[in-house]
């Protein structure tokens, strides 16, 4: 009886064969071309998503500084400090703005260290004529009635 489970054991272990070294290697060939073909894709939907959120932050901050020109043309003439300007700095109050009155930054929720510069020129009027938003891969540039994303170079 021994002997026959021991012919059997020996058996199963004979027929029992795991995977040759060239089929591994194909497998591994396989999935490295799969991989080559995803990461171009990949990397186009990445700087896709990257162009749209500098543009949805620069229309933050556009929406933003109208907000606060607004506030800064209906203000007395004397402490308009925005009208007929050019800001570099997102952390501007309107004229004679209280003191837990939100600025740019805070409307926007736009913290500077997402981007690398920003330019803003209002009219004498109070409306934004230019705005120049730049992130750290694309520029978002609003000339006044229409919106353009490029990148960095």
């Amino acid at each position: 009886m021994s002997k026959k489970l021991f012919d059997l054991k020996k058996k199963l272990r004979k027929d029992k064969k795991g995977f040759t070294l060239v089929e591994l290697i194909v497998v591994l060939v396989i999935l490295a071309i799969l991989i080559a073909l995803l990461v171009p894709t990949l990397t186009g939907y990445i700087d896709s998503a990257n162009k749209k959120k500098v543009a949805t932050e620069g229309r933050q901050i556009l929406m933003a500084a109208k907000t606060v020109a607004a506030d800064d043309y209906n203000s007395d003439a004397a402490t308009k400090n925005l009208c007929g300007k050019t800001i570099t700095t997102l952390d501007v109050k309107a004229a004679g703005a209280a003191a837990d009155d939100p600025s740019i930054e805070k409307l926007a929720e736009v913290k500077a260290s997402k981007y690398e510069s920003v330019s803003i020129t209002f009219d004498a009027d109070g409306t934004v004529s230019n705005l120049v938003y730049k992130g750290k891969k694309f520029t978002a540039t609003f000339d006044g009635s229409a919106w353009t994303t490029t990148k960095n170079s």
